[in-house]
Formats: C-alpha cells, sequence, structure tokens
C-alpha cells in the first residue's frame, strides 16, 4: 500500500481536479509528504488521465483509466513537485515534500 493517495475526482466544466485522500483536504489542495515517500494516483473518474512530473527525475505514469492507479516512489529531499495531466493540461497539482527528523529517545 503507498505511504500517500492523491485521488482524480470529477471536476466542473470538464476539468476534473486532484485531491490529496485524507480527512479534510479539498480539491486542488497541496499533497504534503515526507521526502522519498511513494504517492498513488486513484483515478476515480470515467476518463482516462495521464500524469506526468519532472524535476530532477521525470515521472510519467502513462495511461490510467477509469478505476485505475499508479504510483510512482520519489526519491528526492525537500522541493515542491507539480504535475499535470497530459490529456487534460487544466488539471494540476502539487506534492510538497519536506525533510522529517527522526524523533529520538530521551534519556
Amino acid at each position: 500500500m503507498p505511504d500517500f493517495s492523491i485521488k482524480i475526482i470529477p471536476g466542473t466544466d470538464g476539468v476534473d481536479q486532484f485531491q490529496p485522500d485524507f480527512q479534510g483536504s479539498q480539491p486542488g489542495d497541496p499533497l504534503p509528504a515526507p521526502s522519498f515517500s511513494c504517492v498513488s494516483f486513484n483515478n476515480t473518474t470515467t476518463r482516462d488521465h495521464h500524469i506526468t512530473a519532472s524535476l530532477t527525475s521525470t515521472y510519467d505514469s502513462g495511461d490510467i483509466p477509469a478505476d485505475g492507479s499508479s504510483k510512482v516512489q520519489y526519491s528526492l529531499p525537500s522541493t515542491t513537485i507539480t504535475y499535470a495531466c497530459t490529456i487534460h493540461p487544466k488539471e494540476q497539482g502539487q506534492i510538497i515534500l519536506t525533510n522529517v527528523q527522526p524523533m529520538t529517545e530521551e534519556e
């Protein structure tokens, strides 16, 4: 199971939306995640989508059919990743990767 998930949800005016898959998130919100996270894109619409992102490495989901999914492991330190659907260019979103310090045991 991926660490984090982004839902592709039906939108308005023919433009579907991305929404982080956690309680309280809204369509269009960026996904906050620790660096080096695995993220899945889950298509809950009736249309195909094709997600791409590029930074120091390129991610290409290939076509994600209705009810399909794709996942990627981001092996990057703290950064912001912008992604978009190549089939529907107005559909865009962001993943904000942040460095997380491990908790230390108190003596």
